[in-house]
């Protein structure tokens, strides 16, 4: 039998995969179908994660982490599914190129959507969590 820490570390592991899966696949699906002008596939990943992490910390409610599944649904879906699914070093490098490519007002703009669009789904993905909880 696995061990206690050794079966988080699979845990988070599986997770992360799945993560990183579905951060390709939600990317490519919005690219191909959007097109590539604007880094769109990167922003929708970032949105959705937000509202994911949001929603599952407004569930769990870390300061009261009292259920003996919080720590693993805490293990799985954030730390291995959106540790993996968000990808904020993708976000720096769209912004940069951007920059390179179309000029600093593009990457700003991008810098601004993408924060304006993770706070918002981080306060409905907690509001959402919390209805739930």
């Amino acid at each position: 039998m696995l061990s206690a820490v050794w079966f988080r570390v699979l845990l988070v592991a599986l997770a992360g995969a799945c993560g990183a899966l579905a951060r390709w696949g939600t990317g490519y699906l919005v690219q191909s179908s959007l097109g590539r002008t604007w880094p769109l596939g990167t922003l929708v990943v970032n949105a959705l994660g937000c509202i994911v992490f949001g929603a599952a910390m407004g569930y769990i409610k870390p300061e009261q982490m009292q259920q003996p599944g919080d720590e693993v649904m805490r293990l799985v879906l954030l730390t291995g599914f959106c540790g993996a699914y968000t990808t904020y070093s993708t976000f720096a490098f769209d912004v940069y190129e951007l920059w390179i490519s179309r000029g600093p007002w593009w990457a700003v703009g991008n810098i601004a959507a993408q924060l304006i669009a993770g706070l918002t789904a981080i306060v409905l993905g907690v509001a959402m969590g919390r209805a739930v909880g």
